[in-house]
């Protein structure tokens, strides 16, 4: 029987809180999941890791550094069959702590096709500093969780998958009924 471990811990809050959450959570569970034996590692990220990010953005820097530096971890624990997913903006139905949902997928969905599917205003869209890459990345909560079953149970093309090869692995993954 394999071991498996998906991880998908990352928050919003203060430089402090930040860095524990989206950096030093990940790296002790990956060091922890690596010495128990875990033979996959699948660590969902986030699509700017690796860009630049201009300096009145301190709270999204800080995000991308902490989970850059969980990467890393990730990487090294795992060289072979550790999976970095790098999505953007998540949609889907976000369920609240009160039952009450969020319809993400209300802002999420025309954005990611006005970002993919519009030909020439889809191209143009992508050099707008910033906002293009952004929202080429935004991606469906459900193409996400795919994209993680499958790097988990298997070796997939690549150990970091932006949101274009995640939605290609996605659209691999198939119910047996």
């Amino acid at each position: 029987m394999s071991l498996l471990l998906v991880s998908t811990v990352g928050a919003f809050g203060s430089q402090e809180f930040m860095e524990k959450m989206c950096g030093d959570a990940t790296i002790q569970v990956a060091r922890a999941a690596q010495k128990s034996g875990v033979e996959r590692f699948v660590f969902v990220s986030n699509s700017r890791v690796g860009s630049c990010y201009p300096s009145w953005l301190p709270l999204w820097m800080a995000i991308t550094m902490e989970k850059e530096r969980a990467e890393a971890v990730v990487q090294a624990s795992f060289p072979s069959t550790g999976v970095v997913l790098r999505p953007g903006f998540i949609y889907g139905w976000r369920r609240t702590a009160k039952g009450q949902g969020i319809p993400l997928q209300l802002v999420g969905a025309p954005v990611s096709m006005l970002a993919r599917n519009l030909g020439a205003v889809s191209t143009a869209l992508g050099y707008v500093p910033f906002i293009g890459e952004e929202t080429r990345a935004a991606i469906p909560v459900d193409a996400v969780a795919k994209a993680a079953v499958l790097s988990a149970i298997g070796p997939v093309q690549g150990q970091t998958l932006d949101t274009t090869k995640m939605l290609e692995v996605a659209a691999s993954f198939h119910v047996h009924e």
